[in-house]
């Protein structure tokens, strides 16, 4: 049998062939494709799993980064923050405005309650500031001393000239010569001093001599022992000073062997000479009564010129010098350390003033008393806030004089020059002070429009007049509680008396008047007296507290009988009541319907009562409280030990609850804005 491949045609062996060799060439082309497929199929692959852990790494940094610049911010608003804290410890004058200035830089990051209560703290403190440019003056000045009026400085030299200065521009003004006095041009100036109006300057020499200039006529209007050539080294008389209204000189005297001599500057006339100081530091107090004497570490105190001793004043270290606040009541006295003490002469009250590193060169008090600066060899000048006790700004330089006006600081900075400094009070926060000698602080009101604050104590009550100037008017008597009214006309004053309405007004300058016979009383059930009055806030009603304890609604008016609320209070408690800009141990509603007693009245926490009735409608059960209503009379807010709450009137259901943060044993301050 024949073989079918050898009996195939040539012809088809060729196209086998042909048609075998191209399917082998499709294969490897269609796998090189697929490899080629595969190949780029796993480079995408790679390439997106590249990505994807570049966009993870991406990501990565960018919360890294996002969370450094986080750290970063955090750190800044951190740093801004304890700058602001820092200056605040430090009081460096100016101090204020670079504060507030981090503050709110640190608040551009993100605001938080730490920071709204420094900006606080920085809003409610005073401050002193650069004014203006400092004056170059001469650069050998070792002791100097500038005018009230900021006008001139001066300073003596070793030839017994006195040289004036001008503050204007450091030029040397004109030149008081001691040889034009008879005074040999060999001896030294001691002490200079200017007159509290700025019209004189008077100077103390090494011989004991005295000589006062006239600084417009520039022509000596007084003069002392001018005629003395030897300095008394042995005995050495101290002391030169002017009267507060600038008419008197007073001085330690060499014609009466170093006696305090106070003479009359216009005649020349020796008015009286007494105790003798010398070589011995004194201040004598501006009534011209008393003198305070500085013996080593001890400061006495004799009346004037009896020399009866009338008190003495002892540091750890020897004391320097002393000075007298303007009324006569403090006396400040400067250690060998530097450090300051105020005694209350009244009620032998001490305080200490510490910071300075060196010894105390100056002090001195501002028009009213209630500033005090204090220089010292160590460079600076710190001002003191004396009714607080405690530091206000540091200075870099030495404190000269107050202005009249207390505004301002005069001091100089040696190599520098001259400058001034000006107190700024905040405008957000004052501080008045009550006496104590007038009593126990009892009660306090500001009126509606925050123009007027009463402050009652055992022996009268204060008023000031917040819109001018915080003029104060004292009246003296036995009163229990004052409550402005709330058209401001007139005050409600209570007392065992009763209730009376005095009038509220001002003359023509402004200055407050009150008169008590001008008063009127206000009928009160049994004639009862009255210990404390709430007022509501369309000015008809009031809630008064009764002296046997009783509590009763009272139309002002007199349309309508008083009632009487069903309870007494269980205690005497002289914790005043509240008004429209404060809670208090009891509150009237703004529409005279509603009575609150926030404690110890019928219950130990907080009661409502129907004013129309007398009956009680509701109980808070929250704890002793403090109480207000809203001005719109739909709220009643307690201010307790621990919480804050408020209630929905007329159904007295709680709509917030609020934990106080802070620890105390007192209830919280309160008021509706």
């Amino acid at each position: 049998m024949a073989n079918p491949a050898s009996s195939r045609p040539p012809e088809s062996d060729t196209e086998f062939h042909r048609q075998s060799v191209m399917s082998d060439a499709m294969r490897q082309d269609m796998l090189r494709a697929n490899t080629a497929v595969v190949v780029v199929l796993v480079a995408v692959l790679v390439l997106a799993l590249i990505a994807v852990f570049a966009g993870l790494r991406a990501a990565q940094n960018l919360q890294r980064a996002e969370t450094a610049e986080s750290e970063s911010r955090e750190r800044l608003q951190l740093a801004y923050t304890e700058k602001a804290r820092v200056i605040r410890v430090s009081a460096d004058a100016g101090g204020r405005a670079v504060a507030l200035t981090a503050i709110s830089n640190a608040v551009a990051i993100h605001s938080s309650p730490e920071l709204r209560s420094e900006a606080i703290a920085w809003l409610a403190l005073s401050d002193l500031v650069q004014e203006g440019a400092m004056v170059p003056g001469p650069k050998d000045l070792v002791r100097i001393l500038t005018d009230p009026k900021m006008k001139y400085f001066t300073t003596g030299n070793a030839e017994g000239n006195v040289l004036v200065y001008s503050l204007v521009d450091g030029s040397l003004a004109f030149e008081l010569r001691a040889a034009d006095l008879g005074v040999k041009t060999h001896q030294p100036i001691a002490d200079l001093t200017f007159s509290p109006d700025g019209s004189m300057l008077a100077a103390r020499f090494d011989t004991g001599a005295i000589a006062a200039w006239n600084l417009e006529t520039r022509q000596p209007v007084f003069t002392s022992s001018v005629s003395a050539t030897n300095p008394m080294a042995a005995l050495p008389f101290t002391g030169l000073a002017f009267s507060v209204d600038s008419k008197r000189l007073i001085f330690g005297d060499r014609e009466e062997q170093g006696q305090i001599s106070i003479y009359e500057v216009a005649t020349g006339q020796k008015i009286s000479s007494a105790i003798n100081v010398v070589g011995k530091t004194y201040r004598m107090r501006p009534d011209l009564k008393q003198v305070a004497v500085i013996t080593d570490s001890r400061v006495e105190v004799f009346d004037y010129p009896s020399g009866t001793k009338q008190g003495e004043f002892a540091v750890q270290t020897r004391v320097e010098m002393v000075e007298w606040s303007p009324d006569g009541s403090r006396l400040a006295v400067s250690g060998f350390d530097g450090d300051v003490f105020l005694w209350e002469r009244d009620s032998d009250v001490q305080r200490h003033f510490a910071g300075h590193s060196e010894r105390g060169i100056r002090l001195g008090f501002n028009f009213d008393g209630t500033l005090l600066f204090s220089s010292s060899r160590d460079g600076t000048t710190r001002l003191w806030d004396v009714t607080l006790g405690r530091l206000i700004a540091v200075g870099d330089g030495f404190g000269c004089t107050f202005t009249p006006d207390g505004q301002r600081i005069g001091y100089w900075r040696p190599g520098a020059g001259f400058g001034t400094w000006r107190y700024v009070p905040s405008k957000l926060f004052a501080l008045h002070e009550c006496a104590k000698s007038e009593g126990s602080l009892m009660s306090i009101d500001l009126s509606p429009s925050g123009r007027w604050c009463v402050v009652t104590q055992n022996k009268g009550f204060r008023v000031w007049d917040l819109a001018n100037g915080d003029r104060e008017t004292y009246v003296t008597g036995a009163v229990d509680n004052v409550r402005v009214a709330m058209d401001e006309k007139s005050m409600y004053v209570c007392g065992d008396g009763g209730l009376e309405s005095w009038p509220l007004v001002t003359n023509a300058m402004g200055t407050l008047e009150i008169s008590q016979a001008q008063a009127r009383k206000i009928p009160l059930p049994d004639n009862a007296g009255a210990r404390a009055v709430a007022l509501s806030q369309n000015g008809r009603w009031a809630a008064v507290e009764l002296m046997d304890k009783r509590m009763l609604r009272l139309d002002l008016t007199g349309d309508t009988p008083p009632v009487m609320l069903k309870g007494r209070w269980g205690g005497v408690n002289y914790k005043g009541p509240g008004s429209v800009t404060g809670a208090g141990r009891f509150v009237i509603s703004p529409d005279g319907n509603w009575i609150a007693t926030g404690f110890d009245f019928e219950a130990v926490g907080t009661k409502v009562w129907n004013a129309n009735t007398g009956d009680p409608v509701a109980e808070m059960r929250v704890g002793s409280s403090l109480v207000e209503f809203s001005r719109d009379g739909r709220e009643l807010a307690l201010s307790g030990i621990s919480r804050y709450s408020v209630w929905s009137v007329g159904d007295w259901h709680l709509k917030k609850d609020l934990a106080r943060s802070e620890a105390t044993l007192v209830h919280g301050a309160l008021a509706f804005m």
